[in-house]
């Protein structure tokens, strides 16, 4: 999103946004965020725009979990009694809800395809964990960045 020098309606400060568009693939190839930065520059110049003082990025947390390697296969998972219990009544993979538990840091409900769960003091389903943008067939979920200011960071650098 692109703050401008334009004024939109009444002089209120106009807002742009960008969006990046790419067939290329973010990847767990040990290169990490490094690899999303270098897309953003790429396609940024490709399309004669630069970053600027004051611009804001957003970059899905999904694509940074991609990029730091968690996406993880739920059948990998040991799961705890407690796990085990949670996905009887919540009819869910054991793996998967051990990932909750493990990625939560309170649980507030159990729901059947869901569990309500507090994540870094944000109220979220599952603590985040999913199974958008991965093989679902194959047991695959993802796990939000473990810590996404240091995800943010390491965009900015």
């Amino acid at each position: 999103m692109t703050t401008t020098d334009k004024q939109g309606k009444e002089g209120l400060p106009r807002m742009e946004c960008i969006g990046v568009r790419t067939d290329r693939v973010v990847e767990a190839n040990g290169e990490g965020i490094a690899q999303i930065a270098r897309l953003l520059e790429t396609h940024l110049a490709e399309h004669g725009e630069e970053l600027r003082a004051g611009d804001v990025v957003v970059v899905s947390g999904k694509v940074c979990s991609v990029a730091e390697g968690l996406v993880l296969r739920s059948a990998d998972i040991a799961a705890s009694d407690a796990a085990k219990a949670i996905a009887e009544k919540a009819k869910m993979p054991e793996g998967f809800v051990q990932q909750v538990l493990d990625d939560a840091d309170e649980v507030l409900g159990v729901l059947p395809h869901v569990i309500t769960t507090l994540r870094r003091g944000v109220l979220i389903a599952n603590a985040g964990v999913d199974q958008s943008n991965v093989d679902p067939a194959r047991g695959d979920l993802v796990a939000l960045p473990r810590d996404p200011d240091a995800t943010a960071v390491a965009l900015m650098r």
